[in-house]
């Protein structure tokens, strides 16, 4: 902690865990979306491009967090997991993040829709 409240870091740090809630809660309405199949898919794609907008915009919150902190921190930072009880470190979520993102894209590509 700074003299005078919270340093720089600390304060990247519960932005980029408020950011990762956020993305979560967005991940989950597009895996929710892409459960329902490829028909309800194809006539909600604008819903979806509007989730992915989101998504991609606080994931770029995120990014430029990061880039203002030294990657040994910035890869340990207790982050909460989708289930909204768990915690884990940024890296493990940004692995599994990137992996989900990516299975979803593949998937609606498969049915015409892009994303990415």
């Amino acid at each position: 902690m700074g003299l005078f409240g919270k340093s720089e870091e600390e304060r990247r740090i519960e932005i980029i865990q408020h950011e990762v809630v956020i993305v979560n809660s967005l991940i989950m309405s597009l895996l929710t979306i892409e459960e329902k199949g490829m028909y309800y898919c194809q006539s909600h794609t604008s819903e979806i491009r509007d989730i992915n907008n989101k998504l991609m915009m606080h994931m770029q919150v995120i990014q430029e967090h990061s880039n203002n902190m030294p990657s040994s921190s910035f890869v340990k930072i207790p982050v909460q997991w989708s289930d909204g009880v768990s915690t884990g470190s940024m890296f493990d979520w940004m692995t599994l993040t990137t992996i989900t993102i990516n299975n979803i894209a593949d998937q609606l590509e498969e049915w015409g829709i892009c994303i990415l």
